[in-house]
């Protein structure tokens, strides 16, 4: 848990050091992963990328990965990765290397009837190919290595789709309401929790959340989070985390990744009476779409990771006023 938090904070303050010169893009992308080991197991896999050219030839990206689920192993993880690139073929060709840390999340069987959260650091190396195909839309061919150290290593080769964030044309009268500082947030979820385990247990979440910007991109936020009964725990406590938020569309949309401390009282087990404060952490994905300059929605996926094997996935839309 503190190489994440020491790998997220560090991209926090370099991708807000740096103003992009050139484009801001999110990427889709998805294909096959095979096991670097004598089985060569092969499974699915995919990520999301937001990706900031900050030269003409340098660029930074963050990046989650998933890497598919595979016999004894379910792995995924953050990334953050520094690029070189160069553009032949006037400009519709982009070819770019790839290296940063990965911080890692392995499912892992432990017996026939257990399992194991294991948590590591290890290192990402990619080769692309990004074909300009429209105004704003790309393809991309890419072929990743994963360097897990003490994990399996794994190769990965994933065809994916980006979309230009930068370069919206002037703002209307009636877009320019949407402009006006409003650094207070409030917004209440719903949603399901997915127990990182090999049984992939259920609870009902619900949660309420205040957010405060700081600047545009940085900001903060306290909530509340229930992650209701997931047979394996029943854990609910009070969250904070710090933001690195980005704006697309005339403002009307923003998206940020959080990291932070969550506080929480848990049951860990169905049969167990009693409840003991838990100290986890949290590692999230949020992206806000605004229906009118004060109301909107907002998805949230929440990452608890945690040092007594009981990780889970939080799914959450909400509803919000800002103000």
């Amino acid at each position: 848990m503190r190489h994440a938090c020491c790998l997220a904070m560090f991209a926090l303050v370099v991708l807000v050091s740096y103003r992009p010169v050139a484009a801001q893009m999110l990427g889709l992308y998805a294909g096959r992963t095979e096991i670097r080991d004598a089985t060569h197991d092969k499974s699915h896999a995919w990520g999301l990328e937001y990706v900031e050219q900050v030269a003409p030839h340098f660029g930074l990206s963050l990046l989650y990965l998933n890497e598919g689920h595979h016999s004894d192993q379910r792995r995924d993880g953050f990334g953050m990765q520094a690029w070189a690139r160069t553009s032949p073929l006037g400009g519709r060709l982009t070819l770019a290397a790839g290296v940063g840390p990965y911080y890692y999340f392995d499912t892992t069987r432990r017996g026939q009837a257990d399992y194991a959260n294991d948590h590591g650091l290890g290192l990402i190396y990619s080769l692309a190919a990004v074909m300009q195909v429209a105004d704003r839309w790309s393809l991309q061919l890419r072929l990743n290595r994963v360097d897990a150290r003490k994990q399996f290593d794994a190769n990965m080769v994933l065809l994916g789709i980006g979309y230009q964030l930068d370069g919206a044309p002037a703002r209307s009268a009636a877009t320019a309401l949407y402009t006006v500082p409003r650094p207070n947030e409030v917004t209440v979820f719903a949603g399901q929790t997915i127990v990182n385990s090999f049984e992939s247990e259920l609870g009902v979440a619900a949660g309420i959340e205040y957010r405060r910007a700081f600047s545009r991109h940085v900001e903060w936020t306290v909530g509340f989070l229930r992650e209701g009964d997931g047979h394996l725990l029943r854990r609910k406590g009070i969250t904070g985390q710090g933001w690195l938020t980005q704006w697309a569309l005339d403002d009307r949309i923003s998206f940020g990744i959080g990291l932070g401390p969550y506080l929480a009282v848990d049951r860990p087990n169905a049969g167990q009476a009693d409840e003991s404060e838990r100290f986890a952490g949290m590692v999230s994905l949020s992206a806000r779409y605004r229906f009118t300059p004060q109301w909107h929605a907002r998805v949230t996926w929440d990452r608890v990771l945690t040092d007594y094997h009981r990780d889970t996935d939080v799914l959450l839309i909400g509803a919000g006023y800002t103000f």
